[in-house]
């Protein structure tokens, strides 16, 4: 090398024995330890992206269950159906195929329902029948109602998977 290269190099390697000797490993380091932190921070928001989800989905969800409640409780509580609870539960499962599993819906919908509509049939059957023909209602509307009450006595767990929280 000639004189005037020493004279521009000099500088920075005297510089460079200066320098601690940890120093270019630490600042190896550097890009990895800001790649963990950036991967850390992006499955951070994912996680609670994923949790917000879940709580949106919650809150829909439970005005379904709790419209399900509220019309076989009051079922069960009165021993008859109404044009009323009918209603209500209509209105309540509306939505309920796009917030479960083709299974719940389809709980929700025909199997529930077509309880429910059983009960109003044998209700409609005792009206203005002979007293024979009464008591047979009577007792259908019974097993009918013992139905109901293991349909009332399954609901939690039928919605657990759709409402637990867990983490």
């Amino acid at each position: 090398m000639d004189h005037y290269t020493l004279q521009i190099f000099m500088p920075a390697i005297e510089a460079a024995k200066s320098q601690p000797i940890w120093l270019p490993y630490l600042s190896g380091l550097l890009t990895p330890v800001v790649a963990a932190l950036g991967i850390w921070i992006a499955r951070s928001q994912w996680r609670t992206a994923r949790m917000k989800l879940k709580l949106d989905l919650f809150d829909k969800r439970i005005v379904v269950y709790e419209a399900v409640q509220n019309a076989i409780g009051q079922i069960m509580v009165h021993g008859k159906t109404s044009a009323e609870v009918e209603s209500a539960y209509l209105i309540g499962i509306t939505g309920a195929k796009w917030l479960f599993d083709k299974e719940m819906e389809e709980y929700l919908s025909k199997e529930l329902w077509m309880l429910i509509s059983r009960l109003h049939a044998v209700q409609s059957e005792q009206i203005g029948a002979p007293v024979a023909e009464r008591l047979e209602a009577v007792e259908k509307q019974s097993k009918v109602l013992d139905e109901m009450g293991s349909h009332w006595r399954s609901i939690d767990s039928k919605f657990y998977p759709f409402l637990s929280l867990g983490h």
